[in-house]
């Protein structure tokens, strides 16, 4: 059952956002080529969720980046407005900038970048659904170029839309899984409409497995499987636990490696466990 306070989580929207099947991929090319009303062409690269973009700058990480061979997407999901926060965003359009020109060795040939907040709040209090920025200058209202563009997506607006009228606007449609508490609904909306119904399922998934998710910050995974503050969060008998329903839950290795301090070794043993006993 979808609630509110579960799909809005951003790690699992991050998880959506990132994810490697044919469906997420294609849902994620069709909500850029609708937020920013231009086909992408080429296929989508992701880069990775979670990546450093400049290892010399504290919190630098971004949460998603795709490329393409002229562009970086960069997706944030932020759950609360914070001036720290709007910096941080625009320093990643800086520093995915400063990357493209060090890989091309050429600033005719530098990627573009167009950031993309899924925002769960109204940035700019307009009550607009997309908000859209880019360099412009303020008298003549002319834009300086082409190298950067930001979207804005009010989630808040989403939330208070009416139902008609989301059915009748694609974006809003693609987006609406994240804000209704209703399966009814969700299931009525997307009737007929075979990506996004697709999309539900793999959703569910991610849903199903949200302790896993988890993974984005030990501390916190640490947490979800019962192990208080005060306790020690390395202890063995909690690690072991937390890296066997990792792996049921079919997450990489590598990942719970670095979320459990559990060697690669040690996993691939635990997994040929698992999977004999399930003979």
């Amino acid at each position: 059952m979808y609630t509110e306070r579960d799909l809005l989580k951003d790690k699992i929207i991050k998880k959506i956002l990132s994810g490697k099947t044919k469906v997420l991929k294609q849902y994620v090319k069709e909500l850029i080529e609708e937020i920013t009303k231009k086909e992408l062409g080429k296929e989508l690269k992701l880069i990775h969720p979670n990546i450093g973009v400049n290892k010399n700058i504290v919190n630098s990480e971004v949460d998603i980046i795709y490329e393409t061979e002229e562009n970086y997407y960069n997706i944030e999901v932020n759950k609360d407005y914070s001036e720290k926060l709007d910096k941080k965003n625009l320093a990643y359009i800086h520093q995915l900038s400063l990357r493209s020109l060090k890989k091309s060795k050429d600033y005719r040939l530098g990627k573009k970048v167009i950031q993309i907040n899924i925002d769960n709040y109204d940035r700019f209090k307009k009550e607009r659904f997309v908000y859209k920025t880019s360099l412009i200058e303020e008298n003549i209202y002319s834009k300086r170029n082409e190298e950067i563009e930001i979207y804005d997506i009010n989630l808040d607006w989403l939330k208070k839309v009416a139902y008609n009228d989301i059915k009748k606007r694609k974006l809003a449609r693609l987006l609406y899984i994240f804000i209704e508490e209703d399966e009814e609904k969700i299931i009525k909306m997307y009737k007929g409409d075979e990506l996004m119904t697709d999309v539900k399922k793999e959703a569910e998934k991610i849903m199903e497995n949200f302790d896993a998710l988890l993974y984005y910050d030990p501390y916190e995974l640490g947490k979800e499987v019962g192990i208080d503050k005060g306790i020690d969060i390395g202890r063995d008998e909690a690690k072991m636990e937390t890296a066997h329903n990792l792996i049921k839950a079919g997450i990489d290795l590598g990942i719970i490696s670095k979320a459990t301090n559990i060697s690669i070794q040690d996993l691939q043993k635990m997994q040929m466990k698992k999977y004999i006993n399930t003979f």
